[in-house]
Order: C-alpha cells, then structure tokens, then sequence
C-alpha cells in the first residue's frame, strides 16, 4: 500500500483538471475502484473524473456501478460521476 499510497499522492489533480488531461483517465479508473482507498483520496480522484468529461471512461463507469463484488464507495462514486456527465440513472452509457 505504501507505493499505492505514494502514487495517490503524486496525481497532480489540478493540473489534470486544468489541461483536462484525459490520458490520466485509465490509471484514475483503476484506483477509483481499490478497496484500501481511503475516502478523501476516492472523491478526489473522482472529482477529477468528473472534471475531465472523458466520455470513453462511460462504459467502465457503468460497469463499476454495475459489480456488486467492487467496494460501495467506489460504485457510488462512479454513479456520480455518471451523473455529473448527464447520464440520468437506469440510462445505460453507450458501450467503448
């Protein structure tokens, strides 16, 4: 966890968010949904998400909603971003 926790904590999420980068788009789906995520860093990873708009992220988002196996909070979080994007819920995002 300790490199994990290192790797969170060098996602440069206001640069991210301010040349909405979405070549972080991927590695920031992959942790979104890891169980020892600590909150704070879950809804800022989310929050990212949301502020890039990366509209080829829909259809993992939707699968993360979608697996009851994967962490609570990772799911809600993913919902929102969903949300954030427009897509209502029970709308299925188009398929990547």
């Amino acid at each position: 966890m300790n490199d994990r926790r290192e790797s969170f904590q060098a996602i440069p999420h206001d640069e991210i968010q301010r040349a909405e980068d979405r070549s972080w788009t991927d590695r920031l789906l992959g942790w979104l949904v890891l169980p020892e995520l600590p909150e704070a860093e879950r809804d800022e990873i989310a929050t990212t998400l949301a502020r890039v708009e990366d509209p080829r992220a829909a259809a993992r988002l939707m699968r993360i909603v979608e697996a009851r196996e994967l962490p609570e909070a990772a799911r809600e979080a993913a919902g929102a971003i969903l949300r954030s994007a427009g897509n209502p819920p029970g709308i299925t995002a188009p398929s990547q």
